[in-house]
């Protein structure tokens, strides 16, 4: 099933104020119109903070909360584990645990996955890790629960973990051309190779293109809003401590756009 992700790490979530990110809550649940399930993350240093969010998003329609665990402080793995579990008690909806190390410098270990995923409202992990081991042990230490969900954040290694288990993707990409990313998840669900191929290269064209346009680690973040905007979807202004791409950055994002475009017929 497809859904929507929103106050994540391309959502800028954990650098709103709380008033931004509550306004975001109303305004996508309203949008979706519960046509497709709502996703919310909710990572806050507070933990206080972090279940008003969730009773939020309940209030506001979202069908799941999604969560980081604590950040600033760092954590050992039973710390982690009863976070999250302490998180799952106080949420009024189901919550998936979020692996994001490069941001959190938290890591949920396999074995930690698998014992929280023995918490009833626990219901899946997006793992942004980016390695593909990883989740495979993920995958294998939580069959037990066969409506456990799992899905992966690069989009580069998408189609593969789909292909070998894994339900689905939370794609940067997808914001700019959805069609193309539901193709290729669809291909990789069926096994289809052959029509695999074709579109997983168009998504890795895509990424070398659009997110390796500045120079910084915030390239990636910074060309996918400036290629909103250039298709005239959102603005192209980041929140702090980030800024848009100057001039020079943005014209070569926009011709990229212009090429993508016209390769994938003007979607």
């Amino acid at each position: 099933m497809n859904g929507i992700f929103i106050l994540g790490t391309t959502g800028e979530g954990p650098a709103l104020s709380r008033r931004a990110q509550e306004e975001m809550i109303h305004g996508s649940c309203e949008a979706a119109g519960a046509r497709v399930p709502v996703l919310v993350g909710v990572t806050h240093p507070s933990f206080a903070d972090a279940v008003a969010l969730a009773r939020a998003s309940r209030a506001a329609g979202a069908s799941a909360v999604v969560t980081a665990g604590p950040v600033y402080f760092p954590v050992a793995q039973p710390q982690l584990e009863a976070y999250t579990r302490r998180f799952a008690d106080a949420s009024p909806l189901p919550v998936f645990v979020y692996n994001m190390p490069s941001h959190t410098h938290a890591f949920f270990e396999a074995e930690t996955v698998a014992r929280l995923a023995e918490h009833g409202n626990i219901a899946g992990l997006k793992d942004s890790s980016g390695q593909i081991m990883y989740l495979e042990n993920c995958r294998a230490a939580t069959a037990h629960r066969r409506d456990f969900t799992l899905m992966t954040g690069p989009e580069e290694m998408m189609a593969e973990c789909v292909m070998n288990g894994i339900h689905g993707g939370v794609n940067g990409g997808s914001n700019l051309f959805p069609a193309l990313y539901v193709a290729l998840y669809k291909a990789a669900a069926r096994g289809d190779l052959d029509a695999v191929r074709p579109l997983r290269a168009r998504v890795l064209d895509i990424s070398r293109r659009l997110y390796n346009a500045g120079t910084y680690g915030s390239s990636y973040l910074q060309g996918i809003k400036c290629a909103a905007s250039v298709m005239g979807l959102c603005s192209d202004v980041l929140a702090a401590p980030y800024e848009r791409f100057g001039p020079a950055e943005k014209e070569t994002i926009a011709a990229h756009v212009r090429e993508i475009q016209a390769e994938l017929g003007g979607s």
